[in-house]
């Protein structure tokens, strides 16, 4: 904590900068994760909204699809995939490739 203190309180720290926005772009990294796929389409696009909102909001996501989620890697899958009350998947999916999101599988 007192590190953390002595950092924040210097103004020319280039760590302190970079920790309050100042220096470079990214703010924090998310990391995503979901186990829902065909079996629940609205749950399975919440993590694909919720990185496309970090990326506008200058944050830096990734996503980490497990289980079921692993079959959204395909297209014939997530091609139907559309949730209750969001865009569908297909929609989705070109902004997280365009913004190189990380996505792990």
């Amino acid at each position: 904590v007192w590190r953390w203190r002595s950092l924040a309180a210097s103004p020319d720290d280039p760590l302190a900068r970079t920790l309050s926005g100042e220096i470079g772009g990214i703010m924090a990294t998310i990391l995503y994760t979901s186990t829902y796929g065909s079996d629940d389409p609205t749950r399975a696009t919440i993590p694909f909204v919720g990185a496309i909102g970090a990326i506008d909001a200058g944050h830096e996501p990734e996503l980490v699809l497990l289980g079921e989620a692993t079959y959204l890697m395909k297209d014939s899958v997530s091609d139907q995939i559309d949730g209750v009350g969001w865009p569908p998947l297909k929609e989705l999916w070109p902004k997280i490739i365009e913004h190189g999101v990380p996505v792990y599988v």
